[in-house]
């Protein structure tokens, strides 16, 4: 059972995910949907590169193992690098989402799980325990991908469309079409909502 102080903290973790995929959304002047990953990725200076085409610096660092996931992140030599499995084409988007969630709330830098010769690692893998940080990551990624308070609005009701605009696979567009099923317009919205919402208001005028 969760203490008082951990239950306060894990809100207010999953409240910071959902708001630093908000902060992405505003700084980087984001206004459509679907997002342009790797132009995102080029934006906060990390460097994309699938398995297949970045295998030999995989391998010269050591890093194969971190393969058996759909996507992990390295720091080296001061960089953010990384790497997905590009053979999983509908997971693409969220698992890149799913790292820049990782590297956007500084997990790299305290919750590493292996450091040598310079490079620090985050990997998710499903055989591991699950993590909280791994949900605060996809929280993240869904938010960025397919913000609620933008689309709401688009009255978007369909499993197939949700896809179509987000890049959302299946497993993740059926929960967020859970998720706007449960957005309270109603509730105070936030300037960082309403900033990004300003932003994605002639996306949103496209479906009326």
């Amino acid at each position: 059972m969760l203490s008082v102080d951990k239950y306060f903290d894990y809100y207010d973790n999953k409240r910071t995910a959902y708001q630093k995929a908000l902060e992405i959304l505003y700084r980087y002047k984001i206004s459509k949907l679907p997002i342009d990953i790797s132009q995102l990725c080029r934006l906060m200076g990390v460097r994309l590169g699938s398995y297949k085409i970045s295998e030999n610096l995989i391998v010269s660092l050591r890093l194969e193992n971190f393969m058996i996931n759909d996507g992990f992140t390295a720091i080296i030599n001061d960089s953010y690098y990384t790497f997905f499995n590009s053979d999983k084409t509908k997971r693409r988007h969220f698992t890149i989402s799913h790292e820049l969630g990782h590297i956007a709330m500084g997990h790299l830098e305290t919750e590493n799980l292996a450091c040598m010769d310079g490079v620090t690692v985050w990997n998710r893998s499903d055989k591991a325990e699950p993590s909280d940080l791994e949900m605060f990551a996809n929280i993240f990624a869904s938010t960025l991908l397919a913000p609620d308070c933008v689309l709401y609005d688009t009255n978007i009701n369909t499993q197939k469309k949700l896809m179509e605009v987000t890049g959302l696979d299946n497993e993740e567009s059926e929960k967020k079409l859970i998720n706007l099923k449960n957005f309270n317009q109603n509730r105070s919205i936030t300037f960082l909502e309403k900033a990004v919402y300003y932003n994605f208001r002639d996306f949103i005028q496209s479906f009326e």
